[in-house]
């Protein structure tokens, strides 16, 4: 995902105490490099303060549709792949 993140820097510290968190629901993004935690619905854009906003807000809506595309295309990829149908 690194290579798909706009040079942003984003932070979600769920845990208060530190940045180790057995769930891995601590996320940190720096310069466009996923430093660690996992991106899932929350942190990506289900509410205002997501990736999505901060990259709307700090590079345009042009880095924005951009970055969607390519995580897109990265999904699109991965379920080739591994994904899997199920029949009757």
């Amino acid at each position: 995902m690194s290579l798909v993140i706009p040079h942003c820097n984003y932070s979600k510290l769920d845990n208060k105490s530190n940045w180790a968190c057995p769930e891995d629901k601590n996320i940190l993004v720096k310069n466009g490099e996923l430093l660690c935690g996992q991106l899932k619905k929350a942190t990506v854009g289900a509410t205002g303060g997501g990736l999505v906003h901060i990259i709307w807000k700090d590079l345009g809506h042009e880095a924005c549709k951009d970055w969607m595309s390519h995580t897109q295309n990265i999904v699109n990829n991965w379920l080739v792949h591994h994904g899997f149908t199920v029949g009757v």
